[in-house]
């Protein structure tokens, strides 16, 4: 709550900044942490082959690859946004 009020008192040009700033922390938050899973899950391949859950972890970080892409394309948008204006 408090926070929301105190963003909602600062200036435009602030709010899209550190709009920008949050998607842009985020998205590079979460591709940091998923090339970082990309990279133990390929020294650990062969322990997660003989156990049988290839699948599991696939399907895992492909839904953090998504919302990571997600998260840039909003990146993108709101840099966009304040160019065309």
């Amino acid at each position: 709550g408090f926070a929301t009020l105190g963003f909602t008192r600062l200036s435009p040009l602030t709010q899209r900044r550190l709009r920008i700033f949050a998607w842009g922390a985020a998205a590079s938050s979460l591709t940091s942490f998923v090339c970082y899973f990309m990279f133990r899950l390929a020294s650990l391949s062969s322990l997660v082959i003989e156990a049988e859950g290839t699948a599991w972890v696939m399907l895992i970080l492909m839904l953090f690859a998504a919302i990571a892409a997600y998260l840039w394309f909003e990146f993108y948008r709101a840099c966009k946004k304040g160019v065309s204006r």
